[in-house]
């Protein structure tokens, strides 16, 4: 890879760290830090470009203008037909894995590994199995538009829960 290549790619997660923090920003100063990495982002992304590149669009694309959010959910389902779910820390509700997506990563990729980040259990992506979009975030409008793709995955052979995950483990039969 380039090093033109590497700094577009930096540069497209600066964005979206820009773009989710202004998501969640809840003062003037939050907001200014997160404006400053889509500055940044846009910056970074002339560096690496050619002279003739035109950057207009671009700057315009990027400047207080929020990126949909991508996501992805695992359902992981065991030989035995066993779905498996999280609770989550912040409502407390049962959820299956899953969660923001990186940038350049797949729907596939990204489910299994908030899979196993939120579980420790590594799985195989088998088939798209859900499509959802909406603006509603926890039964609120959300400033920004989300695109959730759910996932149907199976455990790899041999995987075991991990007893070190990211988020709380409770088995129940």
């Amino acid at each position: 890879m380039s090093w033109r290549e590497k700094v577009t790619r930096w540069a497209e997660q600066l964005k979206r760290i820009g773009d989710d923090g202004l998501l969640q920003a809840t003062n003037i100063y939050e907001k200014d830090n997160y404006q400053t990495f889509q500055s940044l982002a846009v910056a970074m992304t002339k560096s690496a470009a050619d002279e003739t590149t035109v950057f207009e669009p671009l700057e315009a694309a990027l400047s207080g203008k929020l990126s949909p959010a991508a996501v992805a959910d695992a359902a992981v389902v065991d030989a035995a037909g066993r779905l498996l779910m999280i609770r989550r820390a912040d409502n407390n509700l049962w959820a299956m894995p899953g969660g923001a997506l990186e940038v350049g990563e797949t729907f596939a990729e990204g489910a299994a590994r908030e899979a196993y980040e939120e579980t420790g259990v590594r799985c195989e992506p088998v088939t798209l199995i859900g499509v959802w979009d909406s603006r509603l975030y926890e039964g609120v409008t959300s400033r920004f538009h989300m695109y959730q793709m759910t996932v149907l995955c199976q455990p790899l052979a041999g995987a075991k829960i991990d007893p070190n995950p990211s988020h709380a483990v409770e088995i129940k039969d």
